[in-house]
């Protein structure tokens, strides 16, 4: 079972501190909410994790391990941001399907460089 350990993240914008000394554990096959008002940095946290967003102090470990930057191991870490990041312009037909064709390409790839 992977999991994902994230502690002592600081992360503030001038003297204003949006996060504190927060510890945050995750196990694959396990589901985990991340819950709190608007504002509060929740999805500053998870840039955090995913690497995007450089905080003033963290820890960031996968199966015991540092990661610094998550984002650049294919794999290893997902995230799907919160804003809508599909062009209004597709129908979702079109959008599915180039999803679909894209998976498959990937899955192609990953497959033949193993």
């Amino acid at each position: 079972m992977n999991k994902l350990e994230v502690d002592s993240v600081l992360l503030e914008y001038g003297a204003r501190r949006i996060l504190s000394d927060v510890y945050l554990k995750c196990e694959t096959g396990k589901v985990s909410g991340l819950l709190g008002r608007n504002g509060n940095g929740k999805t500053s946290l998870m840039n955090i994790i995913f690497g995007s967003l450089i905080p003033n102090s963290k820890s960031v470990r996968v199966n015991g391990l540092a990661v610094p930057k998550a984002y650049t191991i294919p794999g290893l870490l997902a995230y799907l941001p919160q804003f809508n990041f599909i062009p209004g312009s597709l129908a979702l037909k079109r959008v599915f399907a180039d999803f679909i064709s894209i998976t498959a390409l990937l899955k192609n790839i990953f497959q033949n460089s193993n």
